[in-house]
Formats: structure tokens, sequence, C-alpha cells
């Protein structure tokens, strides 16, 4: 009788009339991000946020960037990211390119909707004013930052400097590496977003450093969707983001090291500054 027991227990377990644990495979969604600073930069500071939309949206967010602005548009379109946290200068082109549309923007640290650049050099090289660029080098991230080459050369051609005619400029790799490479001499001057200088501080004397201009404000970063994005992966990220507070104490660690304040509804023509930029420096989109 009981090996009979055991065997109809047995039976049963295998047969599947005793229930079995579930298990509940998460989908993956891409989200796509400039490359601004060097790939440990990034992943310190946004790594928090990236677990923070896991647990918020339900889904395992992948971030996806380039290894350099230039491939960063290729990058995000073979991976089929679903959104992308990009700069003024990527949002009007994917405008064009993709129908993309702002479902969020970054906020400052002061709340601010906008934030500028800065041209710096090494004390010891005698620029004082972006008249002293004249001839010299200067490195920048990408001729698709906009706070590390757009912003600047708007500000140089008040001063009757062009890029690549009065002074020599030589692409490098990220924000933080151009600010590195003005520090150790290698360039003249350098092309940042301002704050660059709090990421570099601590490999980097920045008593050696000195800001020599800083340039008008422009748009933050906004974080877009495309038409073929799904619609409940757009609304999930996007509430998510909006809810990050600065007065709650775990939002605040996550928003501290990403060196911004929160997350803000887009406002209509906000980009407008950035497209008149580019189209006074002539740059397709």
């Amino acid at each position: 009788m009981r090996k009979g027991l055991s065997v109809a227990i047995a039976v049963a377990l295998f047969s599947g009339c005793v229930p079995a644990h579930k298990v509940v495979v998460k989908r993956r969604v891409k989200i796509g991000i400039v490359p601004k600073f060097s790939l440990h930069a990034m992943e310190r500071r946004y790594r928090p946020l990236w677990d923070y939309l896991s647990r918020e949206t339900g889904f395992v967010i992948e971030p996806v960037s380039g290894a350099n602005y230039e491939a960063f548009l290729s990058s995000i379109e073979a991976v089929k990211a679903e959104v992308s946290f990009v700069n003024g200068l990527f949002y009007s082109i994917l405008t064009k390119t993709r129908r993309a549309r702002a479902i969020a923007v970054v906020l400052g640290p002061d709340g601010g909707r906008t934030s500028r650049g800065v041209i710096i050099s090494r004390v010891d090289k005698g620029i004082e004013s972006v008249s002293d660029l004249r001839g010299k080098t200067v490195a920048v991230p990408s001729r698709k930052s906009v706070l590390g080459y757009l912003a600047q050369c708007v500000l140089c051609q008040e001063y009757g400097l062009l890029p690549d005619k009065d002074f020599t400029v030589v692409v490098g790799r990220n924000h933080d590496f151009v600010a590195i490479d003005v520090w150790r001499g290698r360039v003249d001057a350098g092309f940042v977003d301002e704050a660059t200088l709090e990421e570099v501080a601590e490999v980097v004397d920045l008593g050696e450093i000195r800001v020599v201009a800083r340039t008008d404000p422009y748009p933050n970063w906004c974080v877009v969707a495309f038409p073929e994005s799904d619609p409940e992966v757009v609304r999930r990220v996007r509430v998510a983001l909006l809810a990050l507070s600065p007065y709650n104490s775990e939002h605040r660690a996550i928003l501290s090291r990403m060196g911004v304040s929160g997350f803000g509804e887009p406002l209509p023509g906000e980009y407008a500054e950035v497209r008149r930029a580019m189209a006074l420096l002539q740059l397709p989109y």
C-alpha cells in the first residue's frame, strides 16, 4: 500500500499535477545614451539610474552607447533602442531622420534647463582670452557635442575665430579625456562641458587649469522615443524618470551621482537655440 502511494505521488509530481514554481523572464529593454564621458565614468554615473529604471518599470534595462559620438546614432539604431538620452544636436537630427519626440528633459543641479560649455587651458600656456586661441591646437570630444564644440565655436566666431582656419581642432574621445589631455599639456586648450571639471577633479589638479571662457547656456539633454518604440515601454520609462525627486533620499542619491536634480516635461521650441547654432556653423542635420 505504501509503495503504491509513493508511486502515485511520484507520478503526480512529474505529470504536473503538483504546480511547480513559475519562472518569470523579464523583458530586456535597450536605452541609448550619448558617450559623454569614458566608459568607466559613464558606468559610475548612470548605473544607479539603470537599476532604478529596471526596478520601477519591471524591465531589465540595458544601456547602449557607442565607442564615441560619431558611432552613437548607428549604434542605437542597430540595436533598436526604445528610448535614448541625447544632446540637442542629436535630438535635432533624430527629429528629422527618425521622427523622434522628446519625452523628458534633464534638469541641472540648480533645477535649470540649460548648461554651459567652457574653454580650458593650462595656466602655464598663457591663454587668457578667446582671442589667444589663434594658431593654437584645441582638443574637442566630438564635432557633434553641443557643450564640447558647438557652443564654443559660436563663441569663437564672436571673436573672429573659425575652427580649422584660425585654430587646429583635434577630435579626442570623451569630455574627461579632453580635460586630461589639456592638463598633461598634449594640446593648448580644450572645449568641454562645464560639468567635466568636477568629473576629473580626482585625477586632474584643477589649480593648474584655467577656465578661459564660458559659453552661453544651451538646452540640456533630453530623452527621446521613436514612432516604432513600444508605447508601454515609453510610458513606464517616462513615468519613472519624472517621478525622480531630489526630496526623496534614495532618488537624491541617484540624481546626485548623475550631476542633475531631476527630469522635467519638454517645452515647445526648447532646442531652437541649438538649431540656430548648427545653422550658423553650417552643420547639416
